[in-house]
């Protein structure tokens, strides 16, 4: 489990590095492109306009983009898939529970003895005198 989480932790990592750095070409590259605008409040900017500040923000929206895609999208997939799995795994049990209980020749004349015995107790309770009351003295 260690070396997994170790793994995965690597590959987050490596991920976001690799988006960083795709941000980061991508502005580079179209940095100097003069067709492409952008409208801010109303007001166009032009990418040859952005400066080294602006990259950075990009690369650390992208950065954080890719970090919540990370953690919301597997957490989304994987409670749900969980919980079936959990449901799924009942729901066997179950059936496995009552195919042993009719399946099994020991456990289902076990089963018959107790029932045997307990439809005895009743019937023996029910033909028993009621006891009455008396008053020592």
């Amino acid at each position: 489990m260690k070396r997994t989480l170790g793994f995965l932790g690597w590959a987050l990592l490596a991920s976001l590095v690799l988006g960083a750095a795709l941000v980061a070409v991508a502005v580079a590259t179209l940095g100097a492109a003069d067709g492409v605008t952008i409208q801010l409040d109303g007001a166009p900017i032009g990418l040859a306009d952005l400066d080294a500040g602006h990259g950075l923000l990009a690369v650390g929206g992208v950065a954080l983009a890719l970090l919540i895609v990370a953690l919301v999208v597997p957490l989304a997939v994987l409670i749900p898939l969980a919980m079936a799995a959990v449901a799924l795994v009942g729901a066997l049990l179950v059936v496995a529970g009552v195919l042993a209980v009719l399946c099994s020749p020991l456990i289902l004349l076990a089963l018959a003895v107790w029932l045997i015995v307990r439809l005895a107790r009743r019937d023996n309770a029910r033909n028993r005198p009621a006891a009455s009351a008396t008053i020592a003295g």
